[in-house]
């Protein structure tokens, strides 16, 4: 993290956006949990009771639900905002490093409708995306009309997915560090000062509306159970590190079948509108049989649930697999929803069942068996989302149980280790790169275009140029390569090392190099940087996207340098 110094005016008009942020932030949440319990009980109360179908017990009307959640979802988000469709948070990080934090006002309004009706319809997806990108386009919207520089318009929409995740889940300090570590892993002291006031604005202001009660309900053994001290014992570090490495695993399978059902659903040939529908009767087919259980929905209660030890070992493992089924039918489909939440219920149903397993074998020493089943939680999303320090805080910080942050450290950091080996991408970043959007989050320069730095005035050569006349411009000129061109025309470049075996009576064209390495002008410095290295050159030659044969500039390390120069120098004075 680093720190600069900031003048006191400044400081306080931070500050006061933080404060206005985490106050919509907060509003946001509530309005959006009254929403979707208003769409839940349109559906599940007055719509189930009209269309009701009883056979053998069971209502199957209930697979109707998130069919027809589904057909009313799709042409709104087709129509007004198609960035509402999915996860949420993707679509907050493509706005932050590639449009300067600027998102469309209508795009927080529709997330909030498409979500509610997708989740209260029975939808199997959570709320920490949709809360997320509601949140993140009001704190937008705030910097656009105040008409702010393009980096203090990312950091208000950074603070409103802070506001709104600390608000919805009861965790201020696990809201900001969510939106620090998903979105900004790079990150100024003062700008993580807003983003955590604006997650504890949030957060309180919700507790005000809805109370204070922690997000998962624990027994009192269990929020008091420390597992390395009697009751507990030593020897489970070693079991929550297996688990961990297990779970790494889990984590992979989760987000492969996600995006491979939604290549499923991508690939089918028929018209949008239908897809959301046809995931959301998959969905009601797998939940109509557990619709006690969470397979419908978000799950929370039914993580309550195991929590408290009163799902069977067999059926811990049944409803994990479900979730991972239902969750990639809404979300794989074109539903609107987050991934937190499934997630969240994948992991405690696989971690009950570790533990349980656990339990028969070492009675003695795994008393407390659902320990496992909340440290499950954190370790498989922080290696699915990348997020190991979100879920080391945040978990225990939901459940109201801080003894376990030592056995959340240990799974949820060789969980990230695991997923980091087989992937270079989370379950969120991956979404983008499917859509060919790289995104950096690590370097200053992820900020920078090509096209803004790069030098726009270059000389070339043509082909025909004899070596004589080459060395001479060389001379003459100080530079050691230049493009060689051919009726306007990249072909080829000419560099110093070019010239050590070339024979006075041949051209240009003879010994140029035929290779060229090119860049777009769209592209980050931090691209260039990437590839500059990669390749072992001192310059790329930038070249229109459309006509790749049609010189744009040059970019240097040098270049780069300068700019990353200027960026320190820019992020000092905001």
């Amino acid at each position: 993290m680093v720190q600069f110094p900031i003048q006191p005016r400044r400081a306080i008009t931070r500050i006061t956006l933080a404060i206005m942020v985490g106050i919509i932030g907060g509003l946001a949440a509530i309005l959006f949990r009254i929403l979707i319990e208003f769409f839940h009980d349109i559906f599940f109360d007055y719509l189930l009771s009209l269309i009701s179908f009883d056979l053998l017990g069971h209502n199957l009307s209930i697979i109707l639900l998130p069919a027809i959640g589904g057909l009313i979802v799709a042409p709104i988000i087709a129509k007004i905002a198609i960035e509402a469709k999915g996860h949420g948070i993707p679509e907050i990080m493509e706005s932050i490093h590639l449009h300067g934090g600027r998102i469309r006002g209508r795009v927080g309004f529709v997330k909030a409708l498409a979500s509610s009706i997708t989740i209260g319809s029975g939808g199997s997806a959570g709320s920490e995306g949709p809360i997320g990108q509601i949140s993140a386009s009001l704190g937008s919207l705030i910097g656009q009309k105040l008409d702010l520089p393009e980096r203090r318009i990312k950091l208000l929409t950074v603070c409103g997915v802070a506001a709104g995740i600390g608000a919805t889940f009861n965790a201020p300090l696990g809201g900001a560090i969510f939106a620090m570590e998903v979105l900004l892993t790079e990150i100024e002291t003062i700008s993580a000062t807003s983003i955590i006031l604006s997650s504890v604005v949030g957060t309180t202001l919700a507790e005000i509306w809805l109370g204070p009660s922690p997000a998962f309900k624990l027994t009192p053994e269990l929020s008091m159970y420390h597992p390395f001290s009697p009751p507990g014992h030593p020897i489970e570090l070693l079991f929550y590190l297996t688990m961990g490495l297990i779970f790494g695993l889990i984590a992979i399978l989760w987000v492969r079948i996600l995006y491979l059902i939604e290549d499923f659903f991508d690939s089918l040939r028929i018209n949008f509108y239908f897809k959301p529908a046809i995931g959301g009767l998959l969905t009601g087919v797998l939940g109509l049989f557990f619709i006690d259980y969470g397979i419908l929905g978000a799950g929370y209660e039914s993580v309550d649930v195991a929590l408290a030890g009163r799902i069977s070992l067999s059926l811990l493992i049944l409803l994990g697999i479900l979730k991972i089924l239902s969750t990639s039918f809404t979300i794989g489909s074109g539903g609107s929803g987050g991934i937190f939440a499934p997630s969240l219920f994948i992991g405690a149903m696989f971690g009950g069942a570790f533990g349980l397993i656990l339990n028969q074998i070492f009675p003695e020493i795994v008393k407390f068996p659902m320990a496992y089943a909340l440290v499950g939680m954190g370790a498989l999303f922080a290696g699915a989302a990348g997020a190991p320090l979100t879920c080391i805080i945040m978990i225990p910080e939901m459940a109201g149980n801080y003894f376990l942050i030592p056995a959340m450290m240990v799974a949820c950091v060789s969980s990230y280790l695991v997923f980091s080996v087989f992937s270079r991408e989370n379950i969120y970043t991956l979404k983008l790169v499917r859509r060919g959007i790289a995104i950096d989050v690590d370097h200053v320069l992820s900020e920078v275009k090509v096209r803004d730095i790069m030098t726009k005035k270059i000389d070339s050569v043509n082909e025909d140029m004899r070596i004589p006349d080459l060395i001479k411009k060389m001379l003459r000129e100080g530079h050691t390569g230049y493009p060689v061109i051919k009726d306007n025309e990249l072909i080829g470049i000419v560099t110093f090392r070019d010239l050590s075996e070339a024979d006075m009576n041949e051209r240009v064209g003879d010994i140029c190099t035929r290779e060229v390495f090119t860049i777009g002008p769209n592209a980050s410095a931090q691209d260039a940087v990437r590839m500059l290295f990669d390749k072992g050159v001192g310059r790329l030659i930038v070249t229109d996207e459309k006509n790749p044969k049609k010189i744009l500039g040059i970019i240097s390390r040098t270049d780069i340098l300068k700019a990353y120069q200027t960026m320190i120098r820019v992020r000092k004075s905001l």
